[in-house]
């Protein structure tokens, strides 16, 4: 029949949909493993991204952009693939004015970080960079492969030396290293570049003396002689304490199971937010650990790529009945204030303001 049929058909495009996201999760395990084997000895953060202090840059996707502007180094947990984030739900990181010779320092670890969030992206583990608006990339964009691309073209122009490096990398065949391979010297050689710009990064941590990468949310871990910062929670700590890097990669699943907070989303929708003495609408999100974020709309929920170029809150140690008692108000850490109110009809907004509180109450 015409009914099953077209239930073939769905289980078809659902299985071919598992394999590829299963087939790519290997591929995120693989490289991050690699990377691991390629920078065992290497104490710096492994994973990094550079974007404009300056979020509303236009078209900054283009690097090119970025040479004498103010900066934003932001790191990025190996195991959660997420960014650390102070008590006010801001990016932690360090800002610098972007060298010239930028891709001759930072380009080979940029290259490493670019290759694993760009499968990261993909399979959907990667949420939380902070990345600006961009005018040359639509919605369904993994801007990563355009990052990843565009650093390439970057490396070939101004550190032709470095063009090599960026297609080994891009290939994702040899980051293991193997001992046996017949070309180990030319290996050996990449693998110095790629540690001579880890140490780089390194000089930016002492410049803003922190030499132990505190500023950045990230801890220092050690497992089986391999070195790895990784987010400065107990849980994420232990997980990599007792896998090592075999727990590079793992689906967010897993990860959950094991204890890690990985910032899933409560609730959301519309509600009116309390400014001054006026009410307007914003599009509210609610993670799990009481984050909080707001944004103009639901497009512009939609349109972020990356899931925090909303309006960030530090975390919510409150939840009080409203003035009217059809909102709700909310306490945040450091003592500020936030009322909203519900957009559904009178009849459900009892019900609906009950909900919010109720999710927004579940981690206190």
């Amino acid at each position: 029949s015409t009914v099953k049929s077209g239930f073939n058909e769905m289980n078809v495009k659902l299985d071919q949909t598992h394999k590829m996201l299963s087939e790519m999760q290997t591929e995120l395990a693989n490289v991050s493993r690699g990377v691991s084997n390629i920078l065992k000895d290497c104490h710096a953060p492994k994973l990094m991204c550079i974007i404009p202090a300056d979020s509303s840059v236009k078209d900054w996707i283009n690097l090119s952009a970025l040479v004498g502007k103010k900066v934003e180094v932001i790191f990025i947990c190996p195991v959660t693939l997420s960014i650390p984030r102070d008590g006010n739900n801001k990016p932690m990181g360090y800002s610098m004015e972007m060298p010239h010779d930028w891709v001759r320092k930072y380009g080979p670890a940029l290259k490493i970080s670019y290759e694993i969030l760009r499968i990261g992206f993909a399979v959907g583990r990667f949420a939380g960079l902070p990345l600006p608006n961009l005018s040359s990339a639509g919605s369904s964009t993994n801007v990563m492969n355009v990052l990843n691309d565009n650093l390439v073209d970057y490396i070939g122009k101004e550190a032709p030396d470095l063009e090599e490096l960026a297609g080994v990398l891009g290939d994702r065949v040899t980051l293991a290293l193997p001992e046996a391979d017949e070309n180990l010297s030319k290996h050996e050689d990449i693998r110095t570049k790629i540690n001579a710009s880890y140490e780089e990064v390194m000089n930016i941590a002492k410049r803003n003396e922190d030499e132990d990468y505190m500023k950045t949310g990230l801890s220092k871990v050690v497992c089986d002689g391999h070195v790895e910062y990784v987010l400065d929670k107990a849980e994420i700590k232990s997980i990599y304490q007792q896998m090592g890097p075999s727990c590079l990669g793992l689906p967010q699943a897993e990860l959950q199971a094991r204890g890690a907070d990985l910032g899933v989303v409560m609730k959301e929708g519309y509600l009116e937010k309390e400014i001054g003495f006026k009410w307007e609408m914003r599009y509210v999100i609610l993670r799990k650990g009481g984050v909080l974020t707001h944004y103009e709309s639901k497009e512009e929920w939609l349109g972020d790529l990356f899931g925090v170029m909303g309006k960030p809150k530090p975390k919510i140690v409150a939840v009080n009945e409203g003035r009217t008692g059809k909102s709700f108000k909310l306490t945040y850490e450091g003592g500020k204030c936030q009322s909203f109110k519900s957009t559904v009809s009178v009849v459900d907004t009892k019900a609906e303001i009950k909900n919010w509180v109720e999710k927004a109450e579940a981690h206190l």
